[in-house]
């Protein structure tokens, strides 16, 4: 019983410091993207949702395209390097359901 108890504390200090990390390594992506780029640069992808992996990038496009009949892909942002999503067809300004 003692060492059940033990691995649930060990698991939420572990969650808690992953949790505190994230946030950490968030705020200092959106701290370097803003002060190299200004005010453009977080309006481009700063209030975006950004994805680490092509894959989840490409499942979640996958999820919304279904939800919302709209078809979504995802592209690597230029600035910041993580992955987001849009409705905009490959060629640029056109919108994919035009």
């Amino acid at each position: 019983m003692r060492a059940g108890r033990h691995t649930r504390r060990a698991m939420a200090r572990f969650l808690r410091y992953v949790n505190k990390e994230k946030r950490r390594v968030k705020d200092k992506r959106d701290a370097d993207v803003t002060s190299e780029y200004g005010e453009r640069a977080h309006r481009m992808c700063g209030r975006k949702r950004s994805y680490a992996t092509m894959r989840h990038a490409e499942e979640m496009a996958a999820r919304y395209t279904a939800m919302y009949n709209v078809t979504h892909r995802a592209y690597r942002c230029p600035i910041c390097g993580a992955w987001h999503l849009t409705t905009r067809d490959e060629r640029q300004g056109t919108y994919a359901s035009e």
